[in-house]
């Protein structure tokens, strides 16, 4: 009887870090394409004439900082769901 609920719950557990491992893979593919929609918007606004620049070099790096912080934290969220 003990051995069958340790079982439960390892694979409870596991089922718990496989669903956790999707979600954050997931997050993470969406973060990547709106992290290369943003670098690509940011090299077309560069690259015209006609857009103020300052607006552009204010609005855009902030956000594609922010996305590779959050892309990195997941990285490393993923790397320890690995290892455990």
């Amino acid at each position: 009887m003990i051995f069958g609920f340790f079982g439960k719950k390892r694979e409870q557990q596991r089922e718990e870090r496989e669903r956790l491992r999707q979600e954050l893979t997931v997050e993470k593919e969406a973060l990547s394409i709106e992290l290369e929609l943003l670098e690509k918007k940011l090299n077309f606004e560069l690259e015209s004439k006609e857009n103020d620049r300052t607006t552009t070099l204010s609005r855009y790096p902030r956000r594609i900082v922010e996305l590779r912080i959050q892309i990195d934290r997941i990285e490393r969220k993923l790397k320890s769901l690995d290892e455990s």
